[in-house]
């Protein structure tokens, strides 16, 4: 069987050259420009400025990549072939709605509907609210065996809207979910990592995203990476300026770290603790744990699991149908494409037939 051609998934294709004229005539220009201050600073003259835009337009419509993933990915120390390596985020999502059907992405976008399919694998107290009649009694008793928590909007991605709450009333939660969140949010016991773990900064809880391919009993494992905060934020999200790093899938030991303004770090800016050469703790445990939840829901086929480390040992912070690839491609500076094409190749055929794509 010839592997799956994932470049039949780029939207680009199908835009030309009207996405040409959106660039160039439209609003996106502009936009361009308020990331090439992001990544080169402020000090970048303005014909610089034009050529990364015409640039990053390029890379946009020839290989699917967005605005950031350009800089994140180097484009322009790379060749044709180069380029054509990495999955960027366009091609992805495309990739994602055939590994998992819509029902798969509508059911796990939310929060509550996810924990309520794992609860066993949280293994802390958890309190969905996306209803305050319905749920005023339950959270009341949540609130009642916690004095802080943490709270998680119900379709929230990136860290954003993620808060640590202490001693709020019930009254001003009840207005929290109606102005902030009006569509839920979800209220955790906050989990106390690791020593080893926290280490590498204290503030956040430090996640190790592994990645699972599960088609039948077959299960692949994509390169998986850990996310560590910055300054005093709680999360650490790289959206939100965290740093990501690279994990040997083999060993458990960390090998590379970034941010998505693509610095690279040996150890932590805040802690001086070594990030490169960190060895993830009971690695072996972490893997098996991601194939057991992969076992939970078969038909998601897809699926980035984000675990913590405790005195305990590993639980699931939240799951993701729709994770990216960008972190350990940013890490390693190593596209993940012919891997993915021969994972693909070996076995999606059966799950996409209704699908029309070059296999």
């Amino acid at each position: 069987m010839k592997a799956f051609d994932i470049s039949v998934l780029s939207r680009t294709q199908q835009t030309g050259w009207d996405t040409f004229y959106l660039f160039f005539r439209g609003r996106k220009w502009r936009h361009t420009e308020r990331y090439v201050h992001r990544y080169l600073g402020g000090g970048v003259s303005k014909r610089e400025i034009v050529y990364h835009c015409f640039k990053m337009s390029y890379a946009y419509i020839r290989y699917g990549w967005w605005f950031d993933e350009y800089f994140m990915y180097h484009f322009n120390r790379l060749s044709d072939k180069g380029r054509k390596e990495f999955v960027p985020d366009l091609q992805k999502d495309y990739f994602c709605d055939i590994a998992n059907t819509a029902e798969i992405h509508e059911r796990f976008a939310n929060k509550g509907v996810t924990y309520r399919y794992f609860a066993n694998y949280y293994h802390r107290d958890v309190c969905p609210v996306e209803c305050w009649e319905r749920d005023e009694s339950a959270f009341r008793e949540f609130i009642g065996r916690h004095d802080a928590y943490i709270i998680k909007p119900i379709g929230g991605t990136l860290g954003r809207g993620v808060k640590v709450i202490r001693g709020a009333s019930l009254k001003e939660m009840e207005h929290l979910l109606k102005e902030d969140y009006p569509s839920g949010y979800l209220a955790e016991e906050l989990i106390r990592q690791n020593e080893k773990l926290a280490s590498l900064h204290p503030e956040s809880v430090n996640t190790i995203r592994i990645t699972t391919f599960r088609f039948g009993d077959e299960v692949h494992i994509a390169p998986p990476f850990i996310r560590m905060g910055r300054g005093n934020e709680v999360v650490d999200n790289a959206a939100q300026g965290g740093i990501f790093a690279a994990i040997d899938r083999e060993t458990g030991i960390v090998i590379q770290a970034a941010d998505e303004l693509g610095n690279e770090y040996i150890s932590h800016p805040d802690t001086g603790t070594a990030i490169v050469g960190f060895a993830i703790p009971e690695w072996g445990k972490a893997i098996e744990f991601a194939k057991e939840l992969s076992s939970v829901v078969p038909e998601w086929h897809f699926a980035g699991w984000d675990l913590a480390y405790t005195d305990k040992g590993w639980l699931l912070v939240e799951a993701n149908s729709r994770g990216q690839f960008v972190c350990f491609q940013t890490s390693t500076q190593k596209g993940f494409r012919a891997e993915l094409e021969k994972i693909l190749g070996k076995t999606l055929k059966e799950y996409c037939k209704h699908v029309k794509v070059r296999i």
